[in-house]
């Protein structure tokens, strides 16, 4: 579902420019308003900019697509290549403009633009379907394998945007997303009550701080709530996978029992029949 993937990429990409811009001084060149966009535009670009995979593989068949997403453009050479994209073409921009960026403002472009496709590398780690970030040095997959494709939790953190974006369209956007989210929980059969009313208690406790906090609370609230969901994800996904490997452990045991005391026993095919047979 790669849309509704990128839903996710574009709402933490938004998330997190918003937090840039409220935490990073004034800059000496450009507005206030031409820096946020900058901010939220390349991150929220940057972090879907991976999945243009999709261009050279939506005309093919499922196998392609299969087969190709999450190539090449989601390693770090592929990132890093994004990043240059993303970086020329402001520049371009803002020669076209006419604007003149200063150092710093300079600096925090190429920081932007690293950090978006880097984002959504890291979003992408955390599901089951993984990434090769190391190729073509190393093509071993890496699989977070705790959080699903499709997660409301995560949409939820951007509620706080909801009162600290200057953008109404961005906000009706924004809040449409979280309610979509919301409907899907409760109406769709596939989640228990009681993590439906915790979804909704996050986004409007966060909906609350982003009324009644400092933009700098609400956001940061937003990003600390994000990070939270994800390594609460990460580490029960964990305990889950040791709980599985001790009981596939356990089973195994339970199928090849030690044969009394004195008796040579192994685990092989070959040893289990010939045991069998001096026991018989």
């Amino acid at each position: 579902m790669p849309l509704v993937d990128n839903v996710t990429h574009t709402l933490i990409g938004v998330l997190a420019g918003e937090a840039v811009h409220r935490f990073l001084p004034p800059s000496a060149v450009l507005s206030d308003r031409a820096r946020r966009t900058i901010a939220i535009g390349v991150l929220a670009v940057g972090g879907n900019l991976p999945d243009a995979d999709v261009l050279y593989t939506v005309a093919g068949t499922t196998g392609d697509y299969l087969l190709h997403h999450r190539g090449h453009t989601h390693t770090l050479i592929g990132a890093l290549g994004g990043s240059v994209l993303l970086y020329l073409a402001v520049r371009l921009w803002w020669r076209y403009r006419g604007i003149r960026p200063g150092r710093a403002d300079t600096w925090l472009l190429v920081g932007l633009s690293l950090a978006g496709p880097l984002l959504h590398l890291a979003l992408d780690f955390t599901n089951n379907y993984g990434i090769h970030p190391f190729w073509p040095v190393d093509n071993h997959w890496y699989y977070g394998d705790a959080v699903f494709i499709v997660e409301p939790l995560l949409w939820a953190c951007a509620a706080v945007l909801l009162f600290t974006l200057p953008s109404r369209t961005m906000r009706v956007l924004i809040a449409l997303v979280i309610v979509a989210g919301l409907g899907l929980t409760w109406f769709s059969g596939f989640v228990p009550a009681v993590f439906a009313a915790l979804l909704t208690v996050l986004a409007l406790g966060l909906t609350a701080v982003g009324r009644f906090a400092s933009a700098r609370v609400a956001v940061a609230s937003g990003l600390a709530a994000w990070l939270a969901v994800t390594a609460v994800f990460l580490a029960t996904s964990q305990a889950a996978d040791t709980r599985v490997q001790a009981r596939l452990a356990w089973t195994a045991g339970e199928f090849v029992r030690p044969p009394k005391a004195g008796r040579y026993w192994s685990s092989s095919p070959r040893s289990i029949r010939s045991g069998a047979s001096s026991i018989a």
